[in-house]
């Protein structure tokens, strides 16, 4: 019997234990179960290894999945040759129209099997802009080595130019190898064709090309005017001319466009390990959605890919739970007990259907408790602000008596007690200066009285001197002195509970 009791007594804690501490996943931070609420499936091999969200106005986090998880970027890595490329047209190193002649070397490298890009050919001249549209709608690993010698003469000093700006936008994570991301894997038995050493793959994380992205997406927004293209031809009217459709498939016009998605970059060069940087606004949320590692030979049962399946949930989903509104109209507000002024209105991105409050940060009206940044180094959700007071007023304020007694009668349920008791008690005190002040006599002096209907002297009764003396006593009794130390008393004991008011 012993026996049983043990195991029953342990069976149900066993199950309670199970219960209690099983682990509750949010369809918000699963991939899985935001499909399966859709009514969509796939193979845990189809989905990716990884994925985050961010809005592109202060970089706070929508989505994150894994988003720490170290991946070798590959062909992503030419976002940051993007981003080199519009940063040298800024400071004059060249222009969009400057020409770039294709090298031997560069030919060959356009040939090794496997790797995206055109059919590069020798003495051939192509614009700053045809270069830059080639890597941004075909990945071509040729057109990213062209940009990197042209603007840094060697690769390896562009590739070092690519670690030293990731150190400076803050990609903790971050090292590139090559300008466009190769891999020792896709180069393997054709190392003599490349003209730089690549012993290593590049290493990030999604989380650092989402801050990349942002930092791309602030500085140089034209370059959403090139990834939202269609298509591309290339060397028009000339045997070499080529055309190439893009790869993304969630801008317009395309079977899976999302309203909104203008680029950024979709890396396919293996089917298996398929990533893309998407770039979407609606109503003005702008997004930037990371997703990596997807299998695109993993199809749905209904025959969709997995990435446009992907795309569309995560983008949707948070679409569907945040918005980019108004948080504080211009005017004055009282934020912590301060009276602020703010000349322009403050927007924001925030749940919706959210209570949003502040505080005051070192000028600064910012969004109390924000979702978390992409990067400690961003700007917060806030807005500058002037203080509602004039000089004279803040003066006013810091002066420390002025605080110190300001704190001291601060309105509680105790202060309101505290002055009620002094207002009775003052009251009491100048009652008493109305008191007429009495001739103190307790007995009369006469132990007889005459009586008019005998016409005889009568002694008092013992009955009756009694009941004089208690007359005689309350009509002597001091009045005066007693009102006037009752609100003596009521006043001092309204100032004792003002200054515990205080002390608590």
């Amino acid at each position: 019997m012993n026996r049983l009791y043990k195991w029953l007594c342990t069976s149900v804690l066993l199950l309670f234990s199970y219960f209690t501490f099983i682990p509750v996943v949010d369809a918000n931070d699963d991939l899985r179960l935001l499909l399966s609420e859709q009514q969509q499936t796939l193979a845990q091999g189809g989905l990716p290894s990884a994925s985050v969200i961010i809005e592109s106005t202060n970089g706070q986090i929508l989505w994150d999945e894994n988003s720490d998880e170290a991946i070798n970027p590959r062909f992503l890595s030419h976002v940051m040759t993007l981003y080199l490329t519009y940063e040298a047209i800024e400071q004059g190193v060249l222009t969009w129209e400057d020409t770039i002649t294709v090298s031997d070397s560069m030919q060959m490298l356009a040939q090794i099997p496997g790797l995206p890009g055109n059919n590069l050919v020798s003495g051939t001249t192509y614009s700053v802009r045809e270069l830059v549209e080639l890597v941004q709608l075909t990945n071509s690993a040729g057109a990213s080595f062209l940009l990197a010698e042209f603007i840094s003469q060697t690769p390896d000093a562009f590739v070092l130019k690519m670690n030293q700006t990731a150190e400076t936008l803050g990609l903790s994570n971050t090292i590139f190898t090559s300008p466009s991301g190769l891999s020792v894997e896709d180069i393997q038995g054709y190392e003599a064709w490349i003209p730089m050493t690549i012993n290593e793959n590049s290493q990030s994380t999604p989380k650092d090309f989402a801050l990349l992205t942002y930092h791309l997406a602030q500085k140089y927004p034209s370059i959403f005017d090139i990834s939202q293209l269609a298509s591309l031809t290339l060397q028009a009217d000339t045997y070499l001319e080529e055309t190439f459709e893009t790869n993304n498939p969630f801008i317009v016009g395309q079977e899976h466009a999302i309203k909104g998605t203008n680029g950024l970059i979709v890396d396919d060069a293996l089917l298996t390990e398929t990533s893309a940087i998407l770039t979407t606004k609606q109503n003005g949320l702008s997004l930037i959605t990371v997703i990596i590692g997807v299998n695109q030979e993993s199809v749905t049962e209904q025959g969709i890919s997995p990435l446009p399946l992907i795309g569309q949930t995560l983008i949707e989903n948070a679409f569907a739970q945040y918005e980019y509104r108004q948080l504080l109209p211009a005017g004055t507000h009282e934020i912590q007990e301060e009276l602020v002024v703010t000349t322009d209105v403050l927007k924001g991105v925030v749940r919706k259907d959210s209570t949003v409050t502040f505080e005051l940060k070192e000028d600064q009206i910012v969004l109390a408790s924000p979702l978390a940044s992409i990067s400690e180094t961003l700007i917060p959700v806030s807005i500058a602000y002037t203080s509602a007071l004039s000089e004279f007023e803040e003066e006013i304020e810091d002066n420390p008596f002025v605080k110190l007694l300001m704190n001291a009668v601060e309105i509680t349920q105790l202060t309101i007690l505290a002055i009620g008791v002094i207002l009775i008690g003052i009251l009491i005190f100048i009652m008493s200066f109305f008191i007429p002040k009495k001739e103190t006599e307790a007995f009369p002096e006469e132990e007889y009285f005459f009586d008019f209907e005998t016409n005889e002297e009568v002694i008092p009764s013992r009955t009756t001197r009694l009941q004089q003396d208690k007359r005689s006593m309350w009509h002597t009794l001091p009045y005066r002195q007693i009102t006037f130390y009752s609100g003596l008393s009521f006043t001092l004991l309204g100032i004792v509970l003002l200054i515990v008011q205080y002390l608590l």
